[in-house]
């Protein structure tokens, strides 16, 4: 559960800096999260599965994963429609009022989604978790859990 939880902790992050972002600068700046979704890329190496999990296990691992991206995944070309759609879609063009962009979460194929946990919008963890990346930025780590964003 560690590296799931953690995973799903940086996205949680994600989210609340794109809408932390967007409420920061008032309309002057585009901000936006972005999930491309899962990605059948030469990024998915075996070493990595038998590094985490040994050769063994790391390595059927790697084989359901490569059977997964078969499956279910999308193609490099079509995550990065995901990635770009924020930058360069026309509707979103020089329009950080956008309803539809500024702070919001776009997930497979250039889709705008509402993200689902409570928190990733909220504005006293969005504050908090600004504040703590600011202390832990500014090489001042020893001051920083004071800064923390509550527990989830």
């Amino acid at each position: 559960c560690v590296c799931v939880c953690r995973y799903g902790m940086a996205k949680l992050a994600n989210l609340a800096f794109a809408a932390e972002l967007a409420r920061r600068q008032g309309g002057e700046l585009l901000s936006s999260a972005v999930h491309p979704g899962v990605v059948a890329s030469d990024m998915l190496r075996r070493g990595n599965f038998e590094a985490m999990l040994g050769r063994r296990l790391g390595g059927l691992a790697w084989q359901l994963a490569q059977a997964r991206n078969g499956l279910f995944a999308y193609s490099t070309e079509q995550a990065a429609l995901t990635v770009l759609f924020p930058a360069v879609a026309p509707e979103l063009a020089g329009r950080a009022d956008s309803p539809g962009g500024n702070g919001r979460l776009f997930v497979p194929v250039a889709t705008p989604w509402e993200p689902r946990h409570p928190m990733a919008t909220d504005e006293a963890f969005g504050a908090a978790l600004w504040g703590f990346s600011e202390c832990v930025v500014a090489g001042r780590a020893h001051d920083c859990n004071r800064r923390a964003p509550p527990p989830l």
